[in-house]
């Protein structure tokens, strides 16, 4: 018998529980469009007079991006490393070998209503393999949650599943009491150690990622903590931000502030008003101003 990835009933339940289980975090929006991928600059970014507002509008823009994985309805807490061990034995114990077809229906278990099903299961024994999994209005067993959407797992190679990602592609999570949430992130695991991206096309049309990210609070008391910030024109930067609210402005920050940092001892910051302007400084190192 071949070697091949299939996904049998307690898979099933198993990628229930990673929609389903673990710490609960309060949360904000999201969105974006579907298999959208950072191909940016990824080296420091030198901020200066000419870069520093776009780095930090498009910043404030990635915070509620970011949130938007993390603000599920009783989903897992994600920092990048919170209950990353429990998400990653879900995920890797989903890989076993059995001869079940193509096109499989999982929602047995795990779907009340709607239903869920993978595809695209080859027949190999080692080599690249990709999955999709996909949620047609899925009511989760035991819950009040409804998923609906496209998830993707790619593996370098089956034959070493430790290797892998998942990608949600307009991925919606709806319950009663808090609506629906979009997310479009990607989780990549190496050796069982993961890094969770969040890439998204900003209001100023170039695409940019928000990783190893760690967020307190809601879109209307504010959201604070810190993150890696990848502008798709001028880098990384380091953001540590407070305060950040979301609702007057559209995609971009009504409250709250930003700093960041970037190479060259570069930094800068900006301040969110409620009339939807901004204003912030830069430092070069050597030179320093205002916007």
């Amino acid at each position: 018998m071949n070697k091949f990835i299939t996904f049998p009933t307690s898979t099933a339940l198993l990628l229930g529980a990673f929609l389903i289980t673990a710490c609960s975090s309060s949360g904000g929006g999201g969105g974006g469009t579907s298999n959208i991928t950072f191909d940016g600059t990824t080296t420091a970014a030198i901020i200066d007079s000419t870069n520093a507002e776009a780095i930090g509008t498009a910043s404030g823009e990635a915070i509620q991006k970011a949130d938007a994985s993390t603000g599920l309805p009783t989903l897992i807490s994600i920092s990048n490393t919170t209950n990353m061990d429990e998400l990653n034995n879900i995920v890797i114990s989903s890989v076993n070998t059995s001869n079940l077809p193509a096109g499989l229906d999982i929602s047995s278990g795990l779907c009340t209503s709607g239903n869920a099903s993978i595809s695209d299961i080859p027949q190999v024994q080692s080599g690249p393999v990709a999955l999709t999994i996909t949620y047609n209005n899925c009511a989760l067993s035991g819950s009040t949650i409804t998923v609906n959407g496209t998830v993707f797992m790619d593996y370098d190679d089956i034959s070493n599943p430790s290797n892998f990602s998942i990608t949600y592609s307009n991925f919606t999570v709806t319950d009663p009491d808090n609506g629906t949430t979009t997310v479009n992130m990607t989780m990549i695991c190496t050796n069982s150690s993961c890094t969770i991206n969040s890439d998204f096309v900003g209001s100023d049309g170039v695409t940019h990622r928000i990783t190893n990210f760690s967020i307190v609070g809601d879109a209307s008391s504010g959201f604070s903590g810190s993150a890696s910030f990848f502008h798709g024109t001028y880098g990384e930067v380091n953001i540590t931000f407070n305060g950040i609210t979301y609702g007057g402005c559209g995609a971009v920050p009504d409250g709250g502030n930003i700093n960041f940092t970037g190479s060259s001892s570069s930094s800068g910051s900006i301040t969110f008003n409620s009339d939807c302007t901004v204003s912030g400084t830069w430092d070069t190192g050597s030179t320093a101003g205002s916007f």
